[in-house]
């Protein structure tokens, strides 16, 4: 047999004397025939007779992206300018008792990272802040409350600063207030006021003055523009944007009363506590 095969020709039976097949060619045709069985019961076309198999089409998943780095967005915004603005300076020398504070609520619906500060301001001595200090309160009963952070910055000489936390506090979901208050003497540079909005949402903007140089009695925090009669009565919010992410609570700030538990795991597969 095999020596046939070798052989250049074979010579087959055939109803028409003289014709001849090639080896090759008898091989080729074998191959197409089971090469036109094999693409019709794969493919799926209808042969006539029972198929082994139809495989299913390939799904190709999307590709999911990685979320984006958090862009800092903007949580709460009031941008709508009431042409005024109130003093929030800590003062030094013999202006110390004018150190006084403005401060404005925000909410949170979602606890969040706060990331930063934009501030609307202006100056009348012609010379901007370099420093301003930055303070977040919780809420109590629609005032500033209890101190929960307090930072120094300083920055590039500005009335209009944007303010990065270098600590980036988390919050839970709430209401705070923060305060922004520029650090400059009054007798070179002359005073910073926060400018206010008229959009101002929640309570309105609270003030004090606890060295009492002001004397409109509000040695402690009270409303700024109705009691305290500071920004010509404007408001009742002031200019900023808190601009924070997303924040990603651990398990032991969501259930603190938790504990570890060790779990081993034996050749049987038998679980054990401990």
């Amino acid at each position: 047999m095999t020596k046939l095969i070798r052989n250049t020709f074979l010579k087959t039976k055939s109803s028409k004397p003289g014709v001849y097949f090639s080896a090759r060619n008898l091989v080729a045709l074998v191959f197409i025939i089971l090469l036109g069985i094999s693409h019709s019961n794969l493919s799926g076309q209808s042969t006539g007779q029972p198929k082994m198999e139809n495989p299913m089409p390939m799904i190709v998943e999307p590709m999911s992206l990685l979320p984006a780095p958090c862009g800092n967005p903007a949580i709460f915004s009031q941008t709508v300018y009431a042409v005024n603005g109130g003093p929030s300076q800590d003062f030094s020398g013999a202006f110390d008792a004018g150190d006084c504070q403005l401060a404005d609520d925000f909410p949170l619906t979602v606890p969040s990272q706060l990331i930063s500060i934009d501030v609307i301001g202006t100056n009348n001595g012609g010379i901007n802040p370099s420093q301003y200090n930055v303070y977040i309160y919780d809420d109590a009963s629609g005032l500033p409350g209890n101190l929960i952070y307090s930072e120094l910055h300083n920055v590039t000489a500005t009335a209009t600063p944007t303010l990065d936390l270098s600590n980036c506090p988390v919050l839970s979901a709430g209401t705070y207030w923060v305060s922004v208050q520029a650090v400059m003497d009054f007798v070179c540079c002359g005073q910073w006021f926060w400018s206010t909005a008229t959009d101002g949402t929640g309570n309105p903007f609270a003030w004090q003055n606890p060295g009492g140089l002001f004397m409109n009695g509000c040695l402690s925090w009270a409303y700024g523009a109705t009691t305290c009669g500071v920004a010509g009565g404007t408001g009742p919010g002031v200019l900023f944007s808190i601009n924070s992410c997303p924040a990603v609570l651990s398990l032991s700030s969501v259930a603190p009363n938790c504990r570890d538990i060790n779990v081993s795991i034996d050749i049987d597969g038998n679980a054990t506590f401990s």
